[in-house]
């Protein structure tokens, strides 16, 4: 037989586990006249056999990567507003985010957050309806843009002066 890890291994492990008869019991008969052998130790032999890597202890499946981030940004309050307005968005993981707000034409209004490190959980951050200068924005549509790492979630607001 081969060494321990080696594919053949676990092959004939498995060949082994087929040639058996299961009983109602939960049991096995192998073929040798060994008498009853227990299923799961079967299983937890040909299983041991397979998380094993080639000789070196290592489990040959690859590590599942963790879950993307994911964010929701949630509709501001008051909606219409006049002149200032809460945003409250939620984070999966922590990490670095940009809240800017843009004007109907996509362009640049104002900056809220530049890559502050937040947790992840619910937070919150207020508009107060000025440009990044300071003056006050006109009334019209604005779209709030929460974005991370790797996401992106937008949601549209309205100032009314």
């Amino acid at each position: 037989m081969a060494a321990p890890g080696d594919h053949t291994t676990v092959v004939a492990l498995l060949e082994n586990m087929i040639k058996r008869q299961t009983y109602g019991s939960g049991t096995v008969n192998n073929s040798y006249g060994y008498g009853r052998v227990d299923a799961w130790r079967s299983f937890l032999e040909a299983q041991a056999a397979v998380s094993i890597g080639p000789g070196r202890g290592e489990d040959p499946l690859p590590e599942v990567p963790p879950a993307a981030p994911k964010a929701r940004i949630a509709q501001n309050t008051p909606n219409p507003f006049n002149p200032l307005t809460q945003i409250e968005f939620e984070l999966s993981h922590p990490g670095g985010i940009h809240v800017t707000i843009h004007d109907a034409l996509g362009r640049n209004v104002r900056t809220l957050i530049d890559g502050r490190f937040y947790a992840a959980g619910v937070h919150r951050v207020r508009w107060d309806g000025l440009d990044d200068d300071g003056v006050a924005a006109a009334s019209g549509v604005y779209l709030c843009r929460l974005e991370g790492n790797a996401f992106s979630r937008t949601r549209k607001m309205a100032l009314i002066r």
